[in-house]
């Protein structure tokens, strides 16, 4: 087996380039074909809701003064990795499951959770819930089902520290893009890689002789010269890549 360096990496690449594209073409359609008409369209629906940082007065009543103070919206910002983690709590999920399954939709808290993305929208107070699926009316109601359930539960559990309000409700889901470009892209760089390396496996078991260098790795003796090939077109088991050596 030959040993691997910088100079036969490059020449394997050099070689083989046209069919090591050619190959990844092919494996890009193949890839982009599936994503595009085996694999189901997906559907996104948004909604937003504001997080809301309460303080506690002398008599034990909740204001909202400090949620339109500078330091109350940076206290609602900071806040709103707490709302998301209690939103994907069984609390919550637990109540979406039920409201779902009333309008004949059965999906277990899992599948529930897998569905839904929540962020901060541009690092402000507000988070955005998004729920994708591949049916567009069923990541609406999980919209509407946490939009209906999620002010009250978060009450109760964070008491006088904070609520969160709905702002934008759910339209009906829209076709998100399907990646099939993305997923081309992966299969051609997959398909490039391993033709590239199938080529060099295949340079690395060829024993045959073709430089002045190879004579002297393998037979470890020193080449006094070497002899031109006068016929490229025949073959010869002495022949080399460049000549006869002796």
């Amino acid at each position: 087996m030959q040993e691997l360096n910088l100079k036969t990496l490059v020449d394997v690449l050099l070689q083989n380039l046209k069919w090591i594209l050619i190959f990844g073409i092919i494996l890009a359609v193949l890839f982009g074909g599936y994503k595009e008409f085996f694999v189901e369209d997906s559907y996104a629906s948004t909604c937003s809701m504001y997080v809301m940082n309460l303080t506690t007065t002398d008599n034990g009543t909740a204001s909202t003064t400090a949620g339109i103070s500078s330091t109350g919206l940076t206290a609602s910002q900071q806040m709103v990795n707490e709302y998301i983690a209690l939103l994907k709590s069984n609390m919550i999920i637990d109540d979406v499951a039920v409201i779902l399954h009333q309008q004949g939709y059965d999906l277990t808290n899992k599948q529930i959770r897998a569905t839904l993305r929540m962020s901060s929208k541009d690092e402000s107070a507000l988070m955005e819930i998004r729920a994708t699926t591949s049916d567009p009316a069923l990541c609406k109601a999980i919209c509407d089902a946490i939009m209906a359930t999620a002010p009250a539960k978060i009450k109760k559990v964070m008491l006088n520290l904070g609520s969160i309000n709905p702002v934008d409700s759910a339209n009906l889901g829209t076709r998100v893009s399907s990646g099939s470009l993305r997923t081309a892209f992966i299969g051609g760089v997959i398909g490039c890689v391993l033709a590239y390396g199938l080529f060099l496996l295949l340079n690395m078991l060829d024993n045959t002789i073709k430089s002045e260098q190879d004579i002297r790795i393998r037979l470890n003796v020193p080449v006094l010269g070497s002899v031109p090939d006068l016929h490229p077109g025949q073959s010869s088991k002495k022949k080399g890549g460049n000549g006869y050596y002796g």
